[in-house]
């Protein structure tokens, strides 16, 4: 997703196999003032492809799609990814898409009203925080990478800054064993202590960096220097905590991502 320093318009591609879909988006989109209708994709691999080369800032995204769904596409756009609101014509496809972190969720047939609900979101996620003077001072390698105005946890090179009790607590990655979310809080696990912040699993799963923390499963992001052994769907650290892979996720692919050195 793009930086934004200014007030500015945000990128939309559309991605349905159902063209009406698309006209229908097409016309609403740009009712809104602050939004821009980029492009339409009518298939999951079209998809990947403009997503990768063309960046757009917000993607539009139908669940039920021949070929690659709109589910197994989220599973394989990496990580930061565009503002994701899904579409259906099916509701009960809304916990589906909230699972992964979804923006907002529109039911087919489209109207205005919740759209101008789901872009304002957008908008909202994307003001820039502005970190206090004090918060600057504490190392120069400060970068912003929060996704959400309200979030005042950071990274540093080596570090993650948690704002716990209207203070920064600097915790070292190489002591982080687990990340667990808790609806819109997380919980940061350390030794025998952990501490309780405001921001989703996946808002910290953008934050931390990929080489050090791999997500296993809805509510865990885990420290792969932490993990010493691997059995079937159970992994265990180094200090007996055991996490388990659940069958709706990709097996091989956690694997792959936890044994990357």
């Amino acid at each position: 997703m793009n930086t934004r320093e200014k007030a500015a318009k945000f990128t939309c591609l559309v991605i349905d196999d159902d063209s009406t879909a698309h006209d229908v988006l097409e016309a609403l989109i740009n009712q809104i003032n602050w939004m821009v209708y980029l492009d339409r994709c009518y298939s999951g691999i079209e998809a990947l492809e403009r997503i990768a080369r063309e960046k757009p800032d917000v993607i539009f995204l139908d669940i039920n799609m021949a070929g690659l769904s709109g589910l197994e596409l989220l599973k394989l756009l990496p990580y930061p990814r565009p503002h994701v609101i899904m579409i259906s014509g099916d509701s009960s496809y809304a916990i589906d898409g909230y699972e992964y972190q979804v923006v907002d969720f529109l039911l087919k047939p489209f109207s205005l009203p919740p759209l101008i609900r789901a872009a304002s979101k957008i908008k909202e996620l994307s003001v820039p925080r502005i970190l206090q003077p004090e918060t600057e001072k504490l190392d120069p390698a400060i970068r912003e990478v929060a996704v959400n105005s309200r979030v005042k946890s950071f990274c540093t090179a080596r570090d993650l800054w948690v704002w716990c009790e209207k203070k920064h607590i600097r915790v070292a990655f190489d002591k982080i064993y687990a990340v667990e979310g808790a609806k819109d809080y997380a919980k940061i696990h350390y030794g025998e202590s952990f501490l309780m912040t405001y921001g989703s699993l996946g808002i910290f799963q953008e934050l931390l960096p990929s080489q050090w923390f791999v997500k296993i499963n809805r509510s865990f992001l885990i420290n792969k220097a932490f993990v010493t052994q691997i059995a079937n769907r159970t992994v265990i650290l180094s200090n007996k905590k055991q996490y388990t892979i659940p069958h709706g996720m990709d097996l091989n692919q956690i694997l792959d991502e936890l044994t990357d050195s």
